[in-house]
C-alpha cells in the first residue's frame, strides 16, 4: 500500500503502521500488536498515544486490560480536512509578516556588496523554484535551461514535473539544453506545451547546469538530493552574458 499520502499530512511511518494493524486485527491489546508489529510494546504505547490525540484510535478499558480500537477509516479525512485548517490558519499569520519581513530583506541587500542567495537541498530548490516561477517570470517569459545533466532529473523530477505544470498553466515558455545522455527526459518534455528542446553534441557533458530567467542566473550542483545546492545571482548584465552564451550554445545544438 502506498502510505505517502497519510505521510504528507503529518502522520509518522510508526504511526501508520500501528493504525493498519489495529484495522487488520480489530479490537486489541497491545501484545496482539507487538506481534503484527514486531517492535517494543512501549513504542507501540507512544505510537497509540500519538494517534489517539489526532482522533484516529480509541481505547477502552475491560478487565484491567486496554482495549484499542482504529476509528473508522472515512475520520483520516477529517484529520486532513483538521490539517488543512491548521494550513490556512498558519498560511495566513505568514502573511501577516511578510511586510515586516520583506522590510529586513530589503535592508539587508542594501547592505550587500552583490545580491547572491544560496538554496541548499531539495527543500531548498522547492523554494528557488517558487523565486522563477511566482515571482521572476509572468506570462509570455522564457526561462532558460542549459547543460543539464542526466543526474538532475534523477534527483528532482517529481517536483520538475510539478513546477511544469505549474509554468505552463501560467503562460511561461522553457527553452530546455540537455545533455547528450539526457534524452530520456528530454523526451518527456518534448511533449509539454510551451517548450523547447535541443541536447548538447554527443562528446559533451557536464555535472552541473545553469538557468537564466529575467535578471537572474542559477548555477546548480547535485550530487545528492540533501547535497544539492543552487547559486542564484541577480544581475542584468550578468543574465544577459549567459542568455548570449545559451543562444550561442542552442545554435551549435542538436535538435530531436
Amino acid at each position: 500500500m502506498n502510505t505517502q499520502p497519510l505521510e504528507k499530512m503529518g502522520l509518522k511511518k510508526a504511526e501508520i503502521d500501528t493504525y493498519l494493524a489495529l484495522l487488520k486485527l480489530g479490537s486489541s491489546t497491545v501484545t496482539p500488536i507487538k506481534k503484527e508489529m514486531n517492535v517494543h510494546p512501549s513504542k507501540i504505547y507512544e505510537y497509540l498515544k500519538n494517534l489517539s490525540k489526532k482522533g484516529l484510535v480509541t481505547s477502552i478499558k475491560k478487565q484491567k486490560a486496554m482495549i484499542y480500537t482504529a476509528t473508522d477509516p472515512q475520520s483520516l479525512l477529517g484529520y486532513a480536512e483538521e490539517k488543512e485548517r491548521e494550513f490556512q490558519e498558519n498560511k495566513k499569520e505568514v502573511e501577516k509578516l511578510l511586510p515586516e519581513l520583506a522590510a529586513m530583506q530589503k535592508t539587508i541587500q542594501k547592505e550587500s556588496l552583490f545580491n547572491a542567495q544560496i538554496f541548499e537541498s531539495a527543500e531548498g530548490i522547492k523554494r528557488y523554484y517558487e523565486l522563477v516561477y511566482t515571482k521572476a517570470l509572468k506570462k509570455g517569459d522564457v526561462h532558460y535551461t542549459m547543460m543539464v545533466p542526466k543526474i538532475s532529473n534523477e534527483l528532482h523530477e517529481g517536483h520538475f514535473l510539478h513546477w511544469h505544470k505549474y509554468r505552463i498553466k501560467k503562460g511561461i515558455w522553457i527553452h530546455c539544453l540537455y545533455n547528450a545522455n539526457d534524452r530520456q527526459y528530454g523526451q518527456v518534455r518534448e511533449k509539454m506545451e510551451l517548450t523547447k528542446v535541443r541536447y548538447m553534441k554527443d562528446d559533451i557533458v557536464t555535472h552541473s547546469y545553469i538557468e537564466i530567467f529575467a535578471d537572474y542566473v542559477g548555477i546548480f550542483s547535485l550530487t545528492t538530493r540533501e547535497n544539492s545546492y543552487v547559486m542564484v545571482l541577480k544581475d542584468k548584465e550578468i543574465a544577459k552574458t549567459f542568455r548570449f552564451l545559451f543562444e550561442k550554445l542552442w545554435k551549435e545544438s542538436l535538435e530531436k
